[in-house]
């Protein structure tokens, strides 16, 4: 039984509560620890060999590119309830929605003509999503914010507004990755074996 690897889970498990509790010097443990676990997943489906969108080497910075544009999202999600948003905090969640978008171009862009006829077109689906809800929307929400269209109420709702956009556009990227674009490769033998033939 390991012991000490059950210690550390636990421990991990505590350090994550306490920063959602709000223990502020241990937020960005539980940040650190929530990009680990997304690296993690990203590698899993990239090691599916089998399944050309899984197996470009672009999947692991995108799943970790969402991963951050989620988060951001979910930052602004939370407005209600910390009350702050900043210049700094809108630009950065516009950055990382920025780079999301970025990275999905070029991964899509090295799966031309290499996955299946379904993959691409619920990929293709998938990205005008991104494109539209997950991208346009919260960056353009937040530049009015930015530039002071707004006062009063209407920026927390607005940033919710991005945020969950934002969230909601990567969540349906990696279900369309996961159940949509799994299209294996199929199997090739280039040697048959014979019944009563030399290798």
């Amino acid at each position: 039984m390991d012991v000490a690897g059950g210690d550390h889970r636990r421990a991990a498990v505590r350090r994550g509560l306490a920063a959602a509790a709000g223990v502020a010097p241990l937020v960005w443990v539980a940040a650190a620890l929530a990009l680990v676990f997304v690296y993690c997943q990203a590698r899993m489906l990239q090691a599916a060999k089998g399944i050309p969108a899984w197996r470009e080497p672009l999947l692991v910075p995108l799943i970790l590119a969402t991963g951050l544009a989620e988060g951001g999202g979910l930052v602004l999600l939370a407005l209600p309830f910390t009350g702050v948003v900043t210049p700094l905090l809108l630009v950065a969640f516009g950055l990382v929605v920025l780079v999301r978008l970025a990275v999905w171009q070029a991964y899509r862009g090295r799966l031309a003509g290499v996955v299946a006829r379904g993959a691409a077109g619920a990929l293709d689906r998938a990205g005008q999503v991104l494109l539209v809800a997950g991208t346009a929307v919260p960056l353009a929400l937040a530049a009015v914010i930015l530039a002071g269209g707004t006062s009063g109420m209407q920026v927390p709702v607005l940033a919710v507004i991005a945020g969950l956009a934002a969230v909601l556009a990567g969540a349906w990227l990696k279900f369309t990755l996961v159940t949509r674009a799994a299209f294996n490769q199929g199997f090739a033998l280039t040697h048959l074996p014979v019944r009563g033939q030399a290798r």
